[in-house]
């Protein structure tokens, strides 16, 4: 065996090799504001809505500023509820009115 059989590893998907780097999950459709209010998103998914940064709505998140987030037990997983977002932003736009 030469020197150069040793050094190569193996590319993309070392556990599907019949479609190296083709992943098995089907794609999630894009959240919309017009989803069911009791649709739970991601953090990325509420950035994507927002127009946030992922360290913006982790500072909100931290500051109890932002949208009220769920934590999945067990893990470190966040989710929103799109009703409580849409609610949040709501109660924003009341209090900006009131000014």
């Amino acid at each position: 065996m030469g020197v150069d059989k040793l050094r190569t590893r193996p590319s993309g998907n070392t556990k599907n090799p019949r479609q190296p780097g083709v992943s098995r999950k089907a794609p999630r459709p894009p959240v919309s504001w017009g989803d069911s209010d009791d649709s739970i998103i991601t953090e990325g998914e509420l950035c994507a809505l927002m127009g946030w940064g992922l360290s913006t709505a982790r500072q909100k998140r931290r500051e109890e500023t932002g949208p009220p987030s769920l934590r999945v037990p067990g893990s470190r997983l966040v989710r929103y509820r799109l009703g409580d977002v849409k609610g949040w932003l709501s109660a924003l736009n009341g209090a900006e009115g009131a000014r």
